[in-house]
């Protein structure tokens, strides 16, 4: 294929596709076919600092790339060919792929391919191509894009839901009054047995539980919508990315440019983001993260810790620290996408206990609602690590 029209492919693909690189000047290249041809890049406004970096000849110059093709994301992880048809030779692709595909098993295979990965892969890409933001950025514009528009509504209507049941739970105390002093009267009016009692009473007690579940349509279960739409996108997004950083399900040609595209998409310490940190530093954040997460959710509660309750927040704090520890052997853009997904969420807290909000959204004023949330999160706080210096 002739150089000059490699380089036309090369540029046009960069253009579309890494919009925080300008490619400047050509490609310059030896006579000899062995050695590697480099290409010159810098910043344009997008970036944070001047950068150079080189790539093998076979890497950028070897294959065509047709102007109107799109990326198929689709296609099964084992076919390993480009648009071409012709099998990936180089070496650093070879590597890359042959680090993810041998450790698929079936069920994570089955994931990574799904129909949900494939979109939350094609929304990155997406976004990267519009916003034409480094690839670190992209995947934080990503992750509270879909955070602010998925799951904070939801949110919002598990909080409602939440203070409605326990408006519910305030009503039912007098009315479980009034239904049993009713079976005590006719227990004894028409002689009927203890037993006949406390089913009848019982019995009503659902009866009227259920009339007003349905009154303010607040069912318990609708407190787990959020969750079961929460977990299936943070895995998605968790795999998205490590499909990207894998050149997966299919290492074709648009696949190694946005490999490319991701050894120089960092930032600081992780210029590289197909690679692990290898300062830990991404890990340990997370980790942090997620345990401040866990404190400050109680720390606005003005309610005691049920004994079940302690059992199940060491349960997370567990949970939370094997986490870190498994964020250490992933690249560096899934730790990014559980970072900014663990900070948005520390953002969350702290704006729907905000009572101005709750009353924007219609949530019901509940015995439990503090009038200054950020005051009593503060005395709590304060508390705690006074607390914490006396043991010492």
């Amino acid at each position: 294929m002739h150089f000059r029209n490699s380089k036309k492919g090369l540029i046009y693909m960069f253009r579309q596709n890494c919009r925080f690189l300008s490619v400047h000047q050509s490609i310059k290249c030896n006579n000899s076919d062995n050695l590697t041809k480099f290409y010159n890049t810098n910043f344009n406004q997008f970036s944070c600092s001047p950068i150079s970096k080189c790539f093998p000849r076979t890497i950028l110059c070897s294959t065509h790339i047709p102007a109107l093709q799109r990326r198929d994301i689709s296609s099964n992880v084992s076919d390993i060919k480009n648009v071409n048809g012709s099998t990936l030779d180089s070496p650093i692709f070879e590597e890359a792929v042959d680090l993810a595909v041998p450790t698929l098993s079936k069920f994570v295979k089955f994931v990574s391919d799904s129909k949900i990965v494939e979109l939350t892969q094609s929304s990155l890409l997406k976004v990267h191509e519009i916003t034409g933001l480094p690839w670190w950025a992209s995947i934080v514009v990503t992750s509270f894009a879909a955070r602010i528009i998925v799951t904070l509504p939801l949110h919002i209507s598990q909080i409602r839901n939440a203070a409605k049941l326990e408006i519910i739970q305030v009503e039912m105390k007098d009315t479980a009054q009034r239904l049993q002093m009713e079976a005590v009267y006719l227990s004894r009016h028409n002689n009927w047995p203890e037993s006949w009692a406390k089913a009848n009473y019982y019995s009503k007690i659902r009866e009227e539980y259920n009339n007003l579940i349905i009154r303010d349509n607040c069912h318990p279960a609708k407190n787990f919508i959020l969750l079961l739409i929460q977990i299936p996108m943070w895995v998605a997004f968790s795999f998205s990315t490590r499909n990207l950083c894998f050149m997966l399900p299919v290492p074709d040609t648009y696949a190694q440019l946005t490999y490319l595209e991701l050894t120089v998409g960092g930032f600081g310490w992780v210029k590289n983001l197909t690679s692990v940190d290898n300062y830990l530093i991404l890990p340990c954040t997370i980790g942090l993260l997620n345990l401040s997460l866990l404190e400050i959710h109680r720390l606005f509660k003005p309610k005691k810790q049920m004994k079940f309750e302690k059992w199940i927040k060491i349960l997370l704090r567990i949970l939370i620290v094997t986490t870190a520890y498994f964020a250490t052997y992933l690249p560096a853009a899934t730790n990014i996408y559980w970072m900014s997904s663990s900070l948005y969420g520390l953002i969350q807290v702290f704006i729907t206990n905000s009572t101005r909000l709750r009353r924007l959204c219609k949530i019901p004023i509940v015995q439990s609602e503090s009038k200054h949330p950020y005051k009593f999160f503060y005395n709590n706080l304060r508390a705690k690590l006074l607390n914490k210096a006396v043991k010492e």
